[in-house]
């Protein structure tokens, strides 16, 4: 091999790799603020039912209590035009009215069934 091969090799390369990571990682925190997000909205619909009062985003049924959220992605300045990526992020969480002693029972088999995992 000549002198310096190993120089312009890894100039090609670096042309490939950096922006293919700082992809990896903008999608990372794209995919982190959407589980925040959905988050947030189940954590609205859960308010909403105990309080049983509406608020912002959440939406009392007879049936279901429905919260709907919405965040601006921040974006670098070159990651809107390269990932195509929207503007912001909306999450939406549904959650059906159930008698309260049947969620009482299915939260006590599942404490059960986690502790049944634990022993093993």
């Amino acid at each position: 091999m000549k002198k310096g091969s190993y120089t312009v090799e890894a100039a090609l390369l670096m042309g490939i790799l950096i922006p293919l990571l700082t992809g990896v990682i903008y999608l990372g925190f794209f995919m982190e603020l959407r589980g925040q997000v959905q988050a947030e909205a189940m954590e609205k619909a859960l308010t909403g039912l105990l309080t049983e009062e509406e608020a912002e985003g959440v939406s009392l049924g007879k049936k279901e209590i429905s919260a709907e959220t919405e965040a601006e992605v921040p974006v670098f300045p070159f990651g809107k035009r390269i990932f195509s990526l929207p503007d912001s992020v909306s999450g939406k969480f549904v959650l059906e009215r159930q008698k309260p002693v049947r969620t009482i029972f299915r939260m006590h088999s599942m404490k059960k069934a986690i502790r049944q995992v634990k022993k093993e």
